[in-house]
């Protein structure tokens, strides 16, 4: 299935201009299955409203809609361009987002295409640089034969009923169920064309790309100057560039958090799990997890523990999960069972973000939850039982660990 998927993908995307064209993933038979003008109508009409009782949400609606004309993003359907079938096309309501605490892109507009009739990587390295690629979505054009299902109706004029037209939509866009499959899968059939030119950079950004965020890293300032310079190049040969510097404002935003976190001077967490030690000095990597619970809560906390060459120890902070207890009152011993539970989860996510062999060592201070984990989950009632046989997928049981309360604090 996944294969034929891409087959079909690689078949139908093109490159000109230093820009990647596109064909929309389709169901069997769904062209024909899309009727929904009337829908998309009327929930204009209640945006049309919202417009009329507010012009700057009307104004800024306006603004970001008009750029995209001015980007080719969107166009406006004309005879030379209309399918003449209303059957051989689609109307995407559309709504706005709103962040008011963005100073950039506050407002971004939403298409609903669905409207009916590595995570801990960037620790393991010295230096790491993280980037954003620039309206990513819309970077990517749509083929011509696909865009007329990406109509949306507009208006100048909201007081006005006679005013509107119908758009469509030339990039591919928020809201449509392939459009993260679109985009992925693009990057990486540009990425293929430097494998040879940028054999390194090219593996770490197939490896550290998640959506349009790149988390990579290196050993040392030189080595990710070469990546940064070498990843510019891969992504503006496809129109992919970096968004622009950060402004002022959020500079100064993130100057005053900066001096806010002076003030906790005596609380370190190093970023860099190695300390500056590299790879090749380290040896025996071990990720303890230790969980615990009361009648209030419950949670788990993470950390990594390395022997360099030279003997010396180093533990370093990883992450920690903490959940409310369940309204329904609990036996504690379900609430240490629970705590183990999240440990496990909490593992397994850990682990999909290291490239490097780990052994897992779970602590526990419930003298009962160790035992119900070391034995069979067959004899317990499902709740106990469930909650083992999860536990026991993600964890060796002979790696769990039952401890006083008192050592684990320490």
């Amino acid at each position: 299935m996944v294969e034929e998927i891409m087959r079909k993908f690689e078949e139908g995307i093109s490159y000109k201009d230093k820009c990647y064209k596109v064909k929309l993933p389709w169901k069997p038979e769904m062209k024909n299955a899309l009727h929904n003008k009337e829908v998309a109508s009327r929930r204009f009409q209640t945006l049309k409203k919202s417009f009329i009782n507010d012009p700057v949400y009307f104004s800024e609606y306006s603004k970001v809609l008009e750029d995209y004309r001015e980007e080719n993003i969107i166009e406006s359907v004309t005879e030379e361009n209309e399918i003449i079938s209303e059957d051989n096309c689609f109307y995407l309501p559309h709504r706005a987002v709103i962040r008011e605490d963005k100073t950039t892109t506050r407002l971004r507009v939403v298409f609903d295409a669905s409207s009916h009739s590595k995570g801990q990587l960037y620790r393991i390295y010295s230096v790491v640089v993280t980037a954003d690629i620039k309206q990513a979505f819309l970077q990517i054009e749509i083929h011509e034969e696909d865009r007329n299902y990406t109509r949306f109706l507009w208006t100048a004029d909201p007081e006005n009923s006679n005013s509107g037209e119908i758009l469509r939509m030339t990039r591919v866009l928020f809201g449509v169920t392939s459009s993260l499959f679109l985009l992925n899968a693009t990057i990486k059939h540009h990425l293929k064309r430097y494998v040879d030119k940028f054999p390194h950079t090219h593996k770490l950004l197939e490896n550290n790309l998640h959506v349009d965020d790149v988390h990579i890293g290196e050993d040392n300032v030189h080595k990710a100057l070469i990546v940064c310079l070498e990843s510019y190049e891969i992504f503006k040969d496809a129109s992919l560039d970096w968004d622009e510097i950060v402004p002022d404002e959020i500079v100064k935003i993130f100057n005053d958090w900066w001096d806010d976190l002076k003030k906790w001077s005596n609380i370190r967490i190093t970023r860099h799990y190695f300390y500056g030690a590299l790879p090749k000095d380290i040896h025996n990597i071990k990720l303890h997890l230790f969980s615990d619970a009361s009648i209030k809560a419950y949670g788990t906390v993470a950390y990594l523990r390395v022997e360099l060459n030279d003997g010396n120890i180093i533990t370093s902070f990883v992450a920690s999960k903490g959940r409310v207890a369940p309204l329904k009152t609990l036996l504690l011993p379900r609430l240490e069972l629970m705590g183990a539970l999240l440990s496990a989860r909490l593992s397994e996510k850990i682990m999909k973000g290291l490239e490097f062999p780990v052994q897992r060592i779970f602590w526990t201070d419930s003298s009962i939850v160790f035992f119900w984990i070391k034995g069979s989950p067959d004899k317990f009632k499902v709740f106990i039982k469930n909650r083992i046989q999860e536990i026991q997928k993600c964890s060796n049981p002979t790696r769990m660990v039952s401890l006083p309360w008192e050592r684990e604090s320490r």
